[in-house]
């Protein structure tokens, strides 16, 4: 099933073939036996397999064919005025299935691209978790391979943060106690 709905043209084909073997079916069962609802799933493929627009015309061309097999042919009716409505109702049945499925489908899709922009964007984050190795005087870290190396490198390097120097007031007053005035 799969091929089928990778080949637009072969989809087209068998879906049309679907609904006018359905008109065909409907035309040698007069009125006595209620198919219409069977026009959905030609349309359905169509709508599903090549778009919203092809999902229209099938509906289109599902309305029609019912209208011949059931109208013209086979199912008298009283007035014109039922034989119209009747079509209508079964047009605007398919029109609705055509359009929801396209609709679903286009859904899915986006879901689906969205997913991959997700996982694609997850898959760039890097995160830091466990414990790390360092040394309690310089600050160092020990990598993967054994190796010391500065904090800063360590973090560059597993994560995307930058770094700026500044020395915080507690450092500068013990570091250069009487060299720069307390700021209050």
């Amino acid at each position: 099933m799969k091929w089928l709905f990778g080949n637009r043209g072969a989809l087209t084909v068998v879906a049309m073939g679907g609904l006018i073997a359905l008109g065909y079916l409907d035309y040698l069962t007069v009125f006595e036996l209620e198919i219409s609802l069977c026009y959905a799933l030609p349309v359905a493929m169509m709508a599903w397999g090549v778009g919203r627009l092809a999902g229209t015309l099938a509906a289109a061309w599902a309305t029609t064919i019912w209208f011949g097999a059931n109208i013209l042919f086979a199912n008298p009716y009283s007035s014109a005025f039922y034989a119209l409505w009747n079509t209508a109702l079964r047009g605007g049945w398919f029109l609705t299935v055509a359009l929801t499925i396209s609709r679903i489908r286009a859904d899915l899709d986006r879901g689906r691209q969205l997913n991959a922009s997700l996982n694609d964007t997850l898959a760039q984050v890097r995160e830091l978790q466990g414990l790390l190795p360092i040394c309690a005087w310089c600050k160092k870290i020990r990598n993967d391979e054994g190796y010391w190396e500065q904090l800063e490198t360590y973090v560059r390097r597993h994560t995307r943060a930058q770094f700026t120097h500044g020395i915080c007031p507690a450092c500068i007053q013990s570091q250069f106690p009487g060299q720069i005035a307390d700021e209050k």
